[in-house]
């Protein structure tokens, strides 16, 4: 109803308004501020967040729309996607294949084009699904509001069908957040740009 309502509102977008309007989805693993986050877990259910992570305020201030969060292996411990207390996610190519974890529900939504990117922690999914899978480097996208796996590894990641969408989310997302003790305070460059050096 919330994403509805949002998309309702939207009367005008202007040509740099890359997201305005564009549905995504979450990692149930990523703080929402009202929204249930329970990183497929039982252990965390009707847990309700009272901020939303930096990643998704970007999203919000650019006008991306959240459908809806993803199911992953519980508490993003697994490669399956058969472990999140909400079930199986399986390969919507092939339904008896595995789209593999813990990322499997955001791997499954933009391989079934429900979404044209989804936030996630990525690898095995993009390869199992044939999609464009980013991990930035640590600290590269700001971490605040995931909840903690390996704090030295730990990535927020995402999902697209097209090299181009990659680009545009990084250019979006990445940065330096002061929130985040590890986010890196390198210039975000033009990635939706970069030319081939043909010299």
């Amino acid at each position: 109803e919330q994403a509805l309502k949002e998309a309702e509102a939207i009367t005008e977008v202007k040509e740099e308004e890359f997201f305005k309007g564009i549905p995504y989805i979450a990692k149930d693993n990523i703080s929402t501020k009202g929204l249930e986050t329970t990183a497929s877990s039982k252990i965390l259910e009707g847990y309700v967040p009272i901020f939303d992570a930096e990643v998704i305020t970007r999203l919000k201030n650019a006008g991306a729309i959240l459908i809806a969060k993803s199911t992953l292996d519980e508490l993003a411990m697994g490669g399956t996607g058969t472990s999140g207390h909400k079930g199986v996610t399986t390969n919507p190519y092939n339904p008896e294949h595995l789209i593999g974890g813990s990322s499997c529900g955001s791997a499954a939504a933009v391989a079934a084009g429900i979404v044209p990117f989804a936030l996630d922690s990525v690898r095995k999914p993009a390869s199992f699904a044939g999609l464009v899978g980013i991990k930035p480097s640590w600290g590269r996208i700001s971490r605040l509001g995931l909840f903690p796996f390996a704090t030295s590894m730990d990535a927020i990641g995402y999902f697209t069908r097209n090299v181009y969408d990659s680009a545009k989310v990084l250019e979006l997302l990445a940065g330096y957040d002061e929130k985040d003790m590890s986010s890196s305070k390198k210039e975000v460059e033009n990635y939706s740009h970069f030319e081939k050096d043909t010299s």
